[in-house]
């Protein structure tokens, strides 16, 4: 069982005999963190960065920290910060050991929390130079060379070399079981199998990690953390619900969490569920891009089923992502290339089903093809625009058939009228002098100018609408937060997770 109050304590005690160093402030606030007191924890690291600025590893602790809690904006200044403190750091360490311990850390940093996969890249060779036998440094090259080769453009040769880096940290990951630490070893191994999706051996660890559990709570939340993405990307939604919510129970706070919920509730066609859970993500960090995204999604279907007016609801919170999204400081991450277009389609398909439904002025389409101009990669945008293209040029015909025919032929009865009067009544009857055809031509011109006015009410013609295709979900991220380097991972050597 967790003992908090006495690890506080104990960090306490060893804060107060050095307190000029920042260190025991980093394990204080650590401690502070794993007991669910962030707030507490936040001053601990503000008093280590007090007592060493230049260190990267307060600014770490901090932004990882400070993303947790949703506060994106502070913490992406404070990952800036942690990036410019690692350089320097790096350039004037003298120490091998400490260099592969920095760098390791700092391609991190540029891997998993800016996408900067070509910049983390030099840093992890450093590290591995130095390090060669280190299995954690290994399992993260291993886990953002995959990441790299799941996003757009990876290098052509992105195989060849995620290929070794994975089966070297899989042994090496082996060799530590048996010699302590078996927990956050199999913890570790899991995420790797489940970064690279290899379902089963992810399977395998978790089931040998929840016997090592003992009476942990933390220790069980992390498992059925990692249970339940599994349990998603296998498509047992029921079984990841419950796995998800098992962990809730402990990290109540936890908003990568409660996203997961909302998509294992969303994919169970639990949509209420899925809204009210991504509702209390929002309230707490309104930019975060995952809930702001799932709640479109269900708000779309929702709206599918006949409350129409989800459809606006969809388009607002897609708005406020791409907003979030491409703000490079208050969103919880950064939309660009695939997952751009995927927003950018979405929202113009909310846009278009919520003009057909006629709750949106005609501005709303042009808006939809907007969007999915947006998209230049997309295999349904190209379609999508031609569709609305097309259906503009049938209402333009329809509109000229409808409203200008009848004008020009009112016109012509209104011309007719007027000459047939002149003629019989000023001009003497030039041309028309008998009262039979005077009056067949004068009421022939007002019948014509009456069907004119009409016309327009009588031609109705049935534009087909504009059948699109939903975007296909997101495949379930099998991705850490951003914080997965704090102490909540149980993540084994990384800054955050220091033995204390």
């Amino acid at each position: 069982m967790e003992r908090f109050d006495e690890a506080v304590a104990r960090a306490k005690q060893a804060l107060d005999a050095d307190p000029d160093d920042f260190w025991p402030y980093l394990d204080y606030g650590s401690v502070l963190w794993q007991s669910g007191r962030p707030n507490e924890a936040l001053l601990a690291y503000d008093q280590a960065i007090e007592r060493d600025r230049e260190h990267p590893y307060p600014h770490h602790y901090r932004a990882s920290l400070l993303f947790e809690l949703g506060r994106y904006k502070d913490g992406w200044e404070e990952w800036r910060t942690a990036s410019d403190c690692y350089r320097k750091a790096i350039d004037k360490t003298e120490d091998p050991e400490e260099i592969a311990d920095r760098a390791h850390y700092f391609g991190n940093v540029l891997a998993q929390v800016f996408n900067d996969y070509r910049a983390a890249e030099p840093y992890y060779r450093i590290a591995t130079r130095r390090k060669n036998y280190d299995d954690a440094t290994l399992r993260d090259v291993a886990s953002a060379y995959q990441a790299w080769a799941n996003a757009d453009a990876p290098p052509p040769d992105i195989q060849t070399r995620l290929s070794p880096a994975l089966q070297k940290a899989i042994v090496l990951s082996k060799r530590r079981l048996g010699k302590g630490n078996d927990f956050q070893v199999l913890l570790a191994l899991a995420d790797l199998h489940i970064d690279t999706q290899d379902w089963v051996a992810g399977r395998s660890c978790l089931e040998q990690a929840a016997q090592l559990c003992n009476d942990s709570r933390l220790k069980r939340a992390e498992v059925d953390r990692r249970q339940g993405l599994l349990e998603l990307c296998a498509e047992r939604y029921t079984d990841a619900v419950e796995s998800f919510r098992k962990a809730i129970c402990v990290r109540t706070g936890d908003l990568e969490l409660r996203s997961n919920l909302g998509k294992a509730l969303s994919h169970a066609k639990r949509f209420a569920d899925a809204r009210e859970e991504y509702g209390r993500v929002l309230r707490c960090a309104p930019g975060t891009i995952d809930a702001l995204i799932g709640l479109a999604r269900v708000c779309i279907e929702l709206a599918d089923e006949g409350e129409t007016e989800y459809y606006q609801q969809a388009e607002q919170r897609l708005s406020e992502a791409l907003r979030h999204g491409r703000d490079a400081s208050t969103g919880s991450t950064r939309l660009q290339g695939t997952s751009l277009e995927d927003a950018h389609y979405l929202r113009g398909f909310a846009r278009t089903k919520r003009w057909e439904a006629g709750a949106a002025p005609p501005l709303t389409l042009f808006g939809a093809w907007q969007d999915f101009s947006q998209c230049t990669r997309h295999p349904q945008a190209l379609a999508a625009r031609t569709k609305i293209t097309a259906y503009w040029l049938q209402t333009t015909q329809e509109s000229f058939l409808a409203w200008l025919g009848p004008f020009v032929m009112f016109c012509a009865a209104a011309a007719l009228f007027v000459l047939v009067q002149r003629d019989f009544f000023f001009d003497g009857g030039g041309l028309i002098d008998d009262s039979l055809t005077y009056g067949t031509l004068t009421f022939g011109a007002l019948a014509f100018m009456i069907a004119a006015l009409y016309l327009p009410n009588l031609i109705k013609f049935k534009v087909a609408g504009i059948e699109l295709e939903k975007t296909v979900a997101n495949q379930v991220s099998p991705h850490r937060a951003l914080v997965s380097a704090g102490p909540t991972s149980w993540r084994a050597n990384s800054p955050a997770s220091r033995p204390l």
